[in-house]
């Protein structure tokens, strides 16, 4: 019988301390519910802003694949015009080539041109000469027009 009453005395103390357990407990679990809301909203939050992030990452993406696009075109269109450019080079130096071949001819036929007339004063002058000399053989001189 002793044990029955043993326990009966410490009957309101274990159920005092039971309840402040209790109560705890609840505290405790209301503490964490809380910070599992606040962490989950911070997730929540975290998860649109990189869903955000993903779609703003696309449209730069989709933007940059346009400026490619374009800029390729561009590059194309230029290129096509050095290539334009590159054969009217090639022309103009195909015409130098001519025209270089013409003057060099030309030059030539100066410097024939001049050895020829040089050629041409020697043999008038000789024949002044020999005029003279025949002219002052015959002791004539001739008409004047």
């Amino acid at each position: 019988m002793r044990r029955i009453q043993y326990d009966k005395k410490y009957m309101p103390v274990t159920i005092a301390v039971i309840i402040v357990a209790v109560i705890a407990v609840l505290l405790l679990c209301r503490y964490y519910d809380d910070r599992v809301a606040a962490d989950s909203h911070d997730a929540i939050v975290t998860i649109q802003q990189i869903k955000d992030d993903n779609q703003s990452a696309r449209d730069d993406i989709s933007d940059a694949r346009n400026e490619i696009g374009s800029a390729q075109q561009q590059l194309d269109h230029a290129a096509g015009h050095i290539d334009g450019a590159a054969k009217r080079a090639d022309e103009l130096q195909d015409r130098v080539r001519q025209d270089k071949a013409v003057i060099d001819d030309c030059k030539q036929l100066v410097e024939q041109g001049r050895g020829d007339a040089a050629e041409a004063s020697e043999i008038f002058a000789d024949i002044d000469r020999a005029n003279k000399a025949a002219g002052a053989q015959t002791g004539s001189t001739a008409p004047s027009t």
